[in-house]
């Protein structure tokens, strides 16, 4: 039985949307998790976050004991730079803790946590005004596999 059909099966008990287009991570290529998002000033992982990590990333770690993984989480730009870190790097660990209690070796993982610094979304319209949906975008956490050698 190959991994991604192992991966499908997983998926297919508990339906989670994840925005991967591969089947499997890829090397090198961040991903993010559809539902590992956090509300604003917040760190810690609700259930949706669980499940999309119960449903593809500890599959696929458990899948492949010798790969690695680095764990980078992002704010947007509300609140002080060095808060932003802070608060990113709670998330981080957050997601590293929970991977843990899942029997991923701590040893394979890496937390970064990136604050502000690296938006993908607009946290300001066009015109000077708000802009909650490229916020909340941007607090999210990405994923960047590194394969065993």
């Amino acid at each position: 039985m190959a991994s991604s059909d192992i991966i499908k099966r997983e998926l297919s008990l508990r339906p989670v949307e994840v925005e991967i287009i591969a089947e499997k991570p890829v090397e090198d290529k961040p991903f993010v998790l559809k539902d590992v998002t956090y509300g604003s000033d917040e760190f810690t992982l609700n259930e949706d976050a669980k499940a999309a990590l119960d449903s593809l990333l500890i599959p696929f770690l458990k899948l492949h004991p010798k790969d690695k993984i680095t764990i980078g989480s992002h704010t947007d730009d509300q609140g002080a730079h060095k808060y932003n870190i802070n608060l990113s790097q709670k998330r981080a660990d957050n997601v590293v803790k929970y991977l843990i209690s899942k029997g991923i070796e701590a040893s394979r993982i890496t937390a970064k946590g990136y604050g502000e610094t690296k938006p993908i979304a607009p946290n300001q319209n066009s015109d000077g005004t708000d802009n909650a949906i490229g916020r909340a975008i941007n607090r999210r956490t990405e994923f960047l596999l590194q394969k065993a050698k």
